[in-house]
């Protein structure tokens, strides 16, 4: 999200997740919409990195820091 503070970023990332958890899969497999969730790991340029791969490892980092925490969450790095 391209010139979108870690504030910001991180609310947009939860209403992703929200909106995921509260949709409706029905029509994958009627009458037995499955409970989908998701977790997402946020990370912000400069602050956890200036180069491609440091950013995408603290943004790994987050997303695991996410499933251990008990899924179905955001976290930032």
């Amino acid at each position: 999200m391209p010139k979108t503070g870690i504030t910001d970023a991180l609310e947009k990332a939860d209403k992703i997740r929200q909106y995921v958890e509260s949709a409706s899969f029905d029509t994958m497999a009627p009458g037995k919409s499955p409970g989908i969730t998701m977790s997402i790991g946020v990370a912000s340029f400069p602050e956890n990195g200036t180069e491609y791969d440091t950013l995408i490892d603290a943004a790994y980092s987050a997303l695991y820091k996410a499933k251990r925490n008990g899924r179905n969450r955001v976290e930032m790095a």
